[in-house]
């Protein structure tokens, strides 16, 4: 039996490459809501996000985040960041959900997404930092390239039966 539900999370993939068109501002707050509607350890939601439309910007950025190709053509980019002083080591785990909603949301509307770490190497975080003027208590946590996809990818099934342990057991 299908669930449209697990077909949808199981479909969802990583773009890295995108056409000019720009999400609308309704896709965009759509993204934010799914943020914002991510789980938060002890309900404190530490998360503050960032909408980049500027070229400008996101060339900056990709100075710094080598890996982050996708960059190069993304129409929007959203960047998580935590507050760490909020929920001292957990920030980081509402940081994860709220990008992985961020993602779901993207691909629910059509769009193409992709996640591109930030914390905790120091070496991207101080430059971002920079670039983005965040204040001293605000840490950069991912960077999410958004946009309409160039093409399409298959479902991609990452199951491993060998890395599934029952019962509490190894």
């Amino acid at each position: 039996m299908s669930n449209q539900y697990l077909d949808f999370i199981h479909s969802r993939r990583s773009f890295r490459q995108f056409t000019e068109q720009q999400p609308t501002d309704e896709q965009i707050e759509n993204m934010l809501r799914a943020a914002c509607s991510a789980p938060s350890s002890r309900a404190i939601y530490p998360c503050h996000f960032i909408v980049i439309k500027s070229r400008e910007t996101m060339l900056e950025l990709r100075k710094v985040h080598e890996k982050a190709i996708a960059l190069d053509t993304a129409p929007l980019t959203i960047i998580v960041c935590g507050e760490p002083a909020l929920s001292e080591l957990a920030w980081r785990d509402d940081c994860a959900a709220a990008s992985m909603n961020i993602l779901y949301a993207a691909h629910a509307q059509g769009l193409g997404a992709c996640w591109h770490g930030i914390f905790p190497r120091e070496y991207r975080m101080t430059p971002i930092s920079a670039i983005l003027k965040l204040p001293e208590n605000i840490v950069p946590y991912s960077l999410i390239t958004i946009g309409y996809a160039i093409k399409e990818k298959k479902p991609q099934l990452r199951y491993d039966q060998s890395k599934m342990h029952m019962d509490g057991c190894w």
